[in-house]
């Protein structure tokens, strides 16, 4: 489980948003928000509860915070989902859009490559965001983790202290839209 509170940290959010946490899952980044004294409405908005993050069941300007972590490698269409984040932001709200980076669980996951910044309307402006952290995990964790990424057995011990690493753009809207 990566620790929300480093990226929340990074990040620097307004604890008083309306916040969507779009490919969510069982609501743990807004648990932690929450225990941080966020005061806005949550939402989890997940494929598992039948939402699809391409047409977002929201009207425009919901939210002053969307959340977008380890989800647009999943999805067919990247660019229309973050099109849809982009519409349900209220005037300078915040795109958060986060994947896992090139120091993501070496030795364990191929290296990967830094994350681009999503194709953007006029007016929005974007800061890049990275996060490392150590990671230490039990044998029966990591053996977990390598049979969820089909890693063939026989791994080094060693590899148990590794690394988390998140990257990718705190995303501000503009006061008004075109």
């Amino acid at each position: 489980m990566w620790p929300f509170g480093p990226l929340l940290d990074a990040a620097r959010l307004d604890l008083g948003a309306d916040v969507l946490d779009v490919g969510g899952g069982d609501g743990r980044l807004l648990a932690e928000w929450r225990r941080r004294g966020q005061t806005g409405r949550g939402v989890v908005a997940d494929a598992s509860a039948g939402v699809d993050a391409h047409a977002l069941p929201f009207p425009d300007a919901s939210f002053g915070v969307v959340v977008m972590l380890r989800v647009l490698t999943h999805l067919h269409s990247p660019g229309l989902a973050v099109a849809e984040a982009c519409r349900v932001l209220r005037p300078h709200g915040v795109l958060l859009v986060a994947a896992h980076g090139p120091q993501h669980l070496p030795g364990l996951l191929p290296v990967g490559v830094p994350a681009p910044c999503p194709a953007l309307p006029d007016g929005w402006r974007a800061t890049a965001l990275a996060v490392t952290r150590p990671a230490r995990f039990a044998w029966a964790d990591w053996v977990a983790l390598a049979e969820a990424y089909s890693v063939p057995p026989g791994m080094p011990r060693r590899m148990l202290e590794t690394s988390l690493h998140l990257q990718g753009w705190v995303v501000r809207a503009p006061a008004a839209r075109p």
